[in-house]
């Protein structure tokens, strides 16, 4: 039988390419939209109605998911309790965003986008159903198929929301297209996984699936509260589309680095809970820990390096005051992607219980950043953000994850950090070489420089761990 590393080290070389495809193509289909909206107005439209849908969607989510993958022995009676509380649930708030959504967008001074976000009424519905059948792939460990499920989706989405934004759809082709994502993956998830999605109740089933789930619905919903009030702040305050178009632009082009994390979070959780030891998990958390900052530093360091090239060669003109607060929030995002596999390894332990307080925590510093920072615009926004939410992860892998498990993170980082910080000392010297960022060609040229330096560097120097665990692998 395949070994653990093994296993794991399959799943995420299947997540890897897939997950670097999806990226790309969801990327590049925002970008799309972007150019063909052009107007930071109609883009803060746009993300607008996605940030008070996602809080609809998360209101579903009660943990199922996570708790299906790290449940020792599984039955029947417990997949079909967990689709039907969590498709019940969305049905329910499917239900409330239908007939109450233009209401509500006109409450918060919103009413222009009408009847507008209706449409996203049965992605609440698809992308919820999708969950369960997910879980099950990825208990088992069968990554390739959840993922290309999920690509397969993604492509579904960029086809349908290019074309209808080129035929004049505007905001609701991006719409559209989600709605289409979740159809399309949640048929391809069930179908890869087996079964049809059942539905059932078991009230012996239901206990542990919620007082597993509650505390990781709670967390998740401040989750995405601490990353959203920020938008809220500025759509309900300062009510300026424009505002709200380019600083969520600036924060949401990260959050890319963001899905990488998540879809590689499935296989590293799946792999920690299946520890057999704690020493195999401290190891796995080194691993991971190591190769996430490897992953996540190199965009970083062009970010810090290329800031205004990148605003410059990727966004319409509109956007040219964001170059500093993508700064910061890419380096958030690189940090939550190097700290977060605590998160997992928690998780694995069976312990839930500093989760919603964490989050609490987070929500409320990151309100509180907001609502300080807005006077100095989206940059003080973003400092706002990133400052408490920085601090609580910081206590919650010195403190919280120490109690469960005896890791340390900076000999874990050391070798990508030195590699980072080389590459950054080699960008900012083509600055007194002449390098205009402004030119495309010098542009594209300094990327391409610094990435054959980053990685040729880092493989030079990791060439023997990265043998010998090739080599455990096979073993």
């Amino acid at each position: 039988m395949a070994s653990l590393l093994s296993r794991t080290l399959a799943g995420l070389g299947k997540t890897a390419s897939l997950t670097v495809a999806k990226t790309l193509v969801d990327a590049a289909t925002l970008y799309a939209i972007i150019w063909v909206l052009e107007l930071p107005e109609l883009t803060g439209d746009l993300f607008w109605i996605l940030v008070w849908v996602e809080i609809f969607h998360f209101l579903s989510n009660l943990g199922g998911q996570r708790y299906l993958v790290q449940r020792p022995e599984l039955s029947d009676s417990d997949v079909a309790t967990v689709t039907t509380t969590e498709l019940g649930a969305a049905l329910l708030w499917a239900s409330v965003w239908l007939f109450a959504s233009p209401t509500l967008l006109r409450a918060v001074g919103w009413g222009h986008l009408g009847n507008t976000a209706q449409v996203m009424t049965l992605w609440l519905i698809t992308e919820r159903l999708g969950q369960p059948a997910r879980a099950l792939l990825e208990r088992d460990l069968r990554f390739g198929r959840s993922n290309g499920s999920l690509f397969i989706g993604t492509l579904v989405m960029s086809a349908v929301a290019v074309s209808l934004a080129i035929a004049g759809w505007g905001v609701q082709s991006f719409l559209i297209g989600r709605v289409c994502q979740s159809a399309t993956s949640a048929v391809l998830l069930w179908t890869f996984a087996g079964r049809p999605p059942r539905l059932g109740w078991s009230r012996e089933a239901a206990r542990p699936y919620l007082r597993f789930g509650l505390p990781i619905f709670f967390a998740e919903l401040m989750q995405l509260y601490y990353k959203r009030i920020p938008e809220l702040i500025i759509g309900t305050v300062l009510q300026s589309r424009a505002v709200l178009g380019v600083y969520s632009v600036a924060v949401r082009l990260p959050d890319y680095l963001r899905q990488i994390q998540d879809i590689s979070g499935a296989v590293v959780y799946s792999a920690f809970s299946r520890a057999r030891s704690e020493e195999s998990l401290c190891e796995g958390f080194q691993l991971a820990t190591k190769y996430s900052a490897a992953v996540g530093l190199l965009p970083l360091t062009l970010v810090l390096v290329l800031g205004a090239g990148v605003v410059d060669h990727l966004l319409p003109p509109g956007y040219g005051g964001i170059t500093v607060a993508l700064q910061i929030f890419t380096a958030l995002a690189v940090f939550r992607i190097i700290t977060n596999h605590w998160f997992f390894a928690y998780l694995s332990k069976g312990r839930t219980g500093a989760i919603p307080f964490l989050a609490l925590l987070n929500a409320t510093g990151v309100t509180i950043g907001a609502a300080i920072g807005i006077r100095w615009g989206i940059t003080g926004v973003a400092i706002g953000v990133t400052v408490p939410n920085a601090l609580v992860i910081l206590l919650a892998i010195e403190v919280f994850l120490k109690r469960v498990l005896p890791v340390r993170y900076l000999p874990a980082v050391a070798l990508p950090l030195t590699v980072a910080a080389v590459t950054l000392l080699a960008g900012l010297a083509l600055g007194p070489l002449g390098l205009d960022q402004h030119v495309a060609w010098q542009f594209w040229t300094a990327v391409a420089l610094l990435t054959t330096l980053y990685v040729a560097l880092g493989l030079a120097l990791d060439a023997r761990a990265l043998l010998a665990m090739w080599r455990r692998a096979r073993s």
